[in-house]
């Protein structure tokens, strides 16, 4: 093939010299090879981007593991009523270190903190007592926080307190 046909094809000058037809082939030899090479890469991107996904998928299920275990053991501590499952392995997945400080301020037993009732579990002992919020609706009720205690102690089936007992007892003979 003649210098200045080669030449053309290649879309250089009539007048190009042999030294820049063959750099170009060369350039043009070394683009034909990198294609190859981009196919390569191509498929290399597309399992590394597949990887990443079983990557994060499976991140995402030792989270939820996690999560459920970490709430799990919060409500047996009774730091969280049972209720409340659900949404707290929400809030445990979505941002573990918040819900981690929260596990750290809700005491053990939390559940039972504020139920005005002191006491073991099931030894039908427990005494009565009222809590603030009892004694402020007591006192909306016109009621004497005696009288709300007698009351709350029969709806539970347990025994008035000896005390109150003797106070109501006292005011019922004036």
């Amino acid at each position: 093939m003649e210098l200045t046909k080669l030449a053309e094809v290649l879309g250089l000058k009539e007048d190009t010299t042999e030294e820049a037809i063959m750099a170009s082939l060369t350039e043009l030899k070394a683009r034909a090879a990198g294609n190859g090479d981009k196919d390569i890469v191509a498929k290399l991107q597309a399992d590394l981007a597949e990887a990443q996904k079983r990557l994060v998928s499976l991140e995402g299920v030792s989270a939820m593991e996690k999560a459920t275990r970490d709430v799990d053991e919060a409500i047996k501590a009774r730091r969280f009523v049972p209720a409340s499952r659900e949404t707290l392995i929400k809030m445990a997945v979505g941002n573990p270190a918040e819900f981690g400080e929260l596990i750290k301020a809700t005491p053990e037993n939390a559940v039972f903190l504020n139920t005005g009732e002191k006491g073991r579990d099931g030894d039908g002992g427990t005494p009565i007592e009222l809590t603030e919020t009892e004694r402020k609706m007591a006192l909306q009720l016109g009621l004497s926080p005696e009288e709300f205690m007698e009351q709350k102690a029969l709806d539970a089936g347990k025994p008035v307190p000896t005390e109150v007992a003797m106070v109501l007892a006292a005011r019922r003979k004036k």
